[in-house]
């Protein structure tokens, strides 16, 4: 059976935003597009770690841009304004993320809101646009 769950904007601060393969980013926290997660064997929102788990294909999609693993990872805390928004996300197994214009996949990625940067790991990590591909054996940034 197929969970889902909507993250919504005031939680979450959003997936990757079309453009260039070297700057494969997410959506600015004050994005309104809500966050929408599937997976196949469940979501798990740990309210005490403040931490959302999806296992089992899991995906997630807000507008364009989507990331699929086979588990993901949300870790969220209270924001300036007093909402909920996500800082970090960890996706494990089989990663694939993917814009309009960009794909990238990986054996893991992470996340960070704060700093802004995407790690890809894996054997094979790559980042393929229509400008081309970049490709690493080790991890990706």
């Amino acid at each position: 059976m197929n969970a889902r769950f909507i993250l919504l904007a005031a939680l979450c601060a959003g997936f990757a935003s079309p453009a260039a393969a070297q700057s494969l980013s997410f959506l600015p926290k004050n994005s309104d597009q809500p966050i929408v997660v599937d997976a196949e064997r469940g979501i798990e929102v740990q309210q005490d770690n403040k931490r959302v788990i999806a296992r089992g294909n899991a995906k997630a999609t807000q507008g364009e841009v989507s990331i699929v693993g086979d588990e993901l990872i949300a870790y969220y805390r209270t924001g300036d304004g007093g909402g909920e928004e996500v800082y970090r996300v960890f996706a494990v197994g089989n990663v694939t993320m993917r814009s309009s214009e960009e794909t990238a996949t990986g054996a893991s990625a992470v996340y960070d809101f704060d700093k802004g940067v995407l790690v890809l790991e894996g054997n094979q990590v790559r980042l393929a646009n229509a400008d081309g591909t970049v490709s690493a054996q080790k991890a990706l940034q």
